[in-house]
């Protein structure tokens, strides 16, 4: 069952949103470390862990699947992008950087799956899933622009309050649409 077109618009929106979300904070998470007080080589290494978080996050989206729907798996992991960023406000050290842009990542790459799985389900053309990819790749080319102008000299808390920010709206442009379309299937009667 497609959807209309202003939900669909909703969740492009939210697709954009989110990836400008990882544009703003991905571009800046190295002198996050650095800032927080983890020396050059230990924030190398928490980013080249977050990689393997990463690697393991897509692997538990495709062994999930639909099992549960898309709505919660989608949603805990939209949320679970932005916690981590909490955490990286002031001193951190290296243990607590690498911890949680592994958490980070790990929720990154189970969003990603998730939310392009559900453009694909919300039309049937498959124009939304393409067009989708684009807004993913436009939120990640602006993202690093946007943040270079809310950061001052006095660190980088500014970057991630709008990390924060976006993916808080990224999470309700897409649960709108994601309930909307299980309502709609839910109402087709199952087939005799």
């Amino acid at each position: 069952m497609d959807l209309s077109a202003p939900h669909r618009a909703l969740a492009l929106a939210g697709m954009f949103i989110y990836f400008l979300g990882q544009g703003v904070v991905w571009a800046y998470l190295f002198l996050i470390g650095l800032a927080g007080g983890a020396s050059e080589q230990e924030v190398a290494y928490g980013l080249t862990a977050s990689q393997f978080a990463g690697v393991a996050g897509a692997f538990c989206a495709a062994q999930l699947g639909s099992r549960i729907g898309r709505t919660l798996p989608l949603g805990a992991s939209i949320l679970l992008t932005l916690l981590p960023l909490l955490a990286l406000f002031g001193p951190t050290g290296a243990l607590l950087f690498g911890g949680m842009v592994c958490i980070y990542n790990y929720a990154w790459n189970v969003a990603q799956p998730y939310m392009l799985a559900a453009m694909a389900a919300f039309d049937r053309s498959g124009r939304t899933v393409i067009n989708a990819t684009a807004c993913q790749m436009l939120g990640l080319a602006n993202g690093p622009w946007i943040a270079a102008r809310v950061i001052n000299d006095e660190g980088f808390a500014n970057v991630l309050w709008l990390g924060i920010a976006l993916f808080a709206v990224s999470f309700v442009l897409f649960v709108l649409p994601l309930r909307r379309h299980h309502a709609l299937r839910s109402a087709i009667p199952p087939p005799p």
